[in-house]
């Protein structure tokens, strides 16, 4: 009996396993991503407001930002474009040579969202007069509600902005 029971089991987790493997797959060139379990189009917006950092030309950080962030999503599939508009309400100095954050809309226009997964670049011009991202903004999601981290990528200039993990908090307007 025991062993028509384990046998049963075994059964039961083999075939859930290939179902899971054969669900989550996407096809085939596109990275492998997971179907959005949402879509976000529309307007987020922070309930309270968020806490980020401007670095100075060492890479540290030198200003605390406090600011509201509003975005404005449109969703196709997994990709996403839309605009993040960022508002500083009191910019605090932290460290040496300090550099305000002038906030403003901002564009986003290569967003991929991949199962409870949001991801975009921040690019800008640089001295070259090229374009490069600056920054990566990465949030988990669930109906109505967005939590995420933003990330300087600018390793040349620190352009970029830079958060604690998980700070920015987001809700479905």
């Amino acid at each position: 009996m025991r062993t028509r029971l384990l046998k049963w089991v075994w059964c039961v987790i083999v075939v859930s396993a290939l179902l899971v493997a054969g669900c989550g797959g996407g096809t085939v060139g596109d990275g492998g991503g997971l179907t959005p379990a949402r879509d976000l189009s529309g307007t987020w917006t922070s309930a309270i407001p968020v806490v980020y950092y401007t670095l100075n030309i060492y890479g540290e950080r030198a200003m605390r930002v406090t600011a509201n962030i509003a975005m404005q999503l449109q969703q196709s599939g997994s990709g996403v474009t839309g605009v993040i508009t960022i508002t500083p309400i009191t910019q605090e100095p932290v460290g040496e040579m300090p550099i305000p954050d002038p906030g403003g809309p901002l564009t986003i226009d290569d967003g991929t969202v991949s199962s409870t997964n949001f991801t975009f670049t921040i690019a800008s011009w640089t001295p070259s007069g090229g374009v490069r991202a600056i920054e990566r903004w990465a949030f988990t999601f669930t109906t109505d509600l967005m939590g995420g981290t933003v990330t300087n990528l600018d390793t040349d200039s620190y352009f970029g902005r830079d958060s604690d993990t998980n700070a920015i908090h987001l809700i479905r307007s």
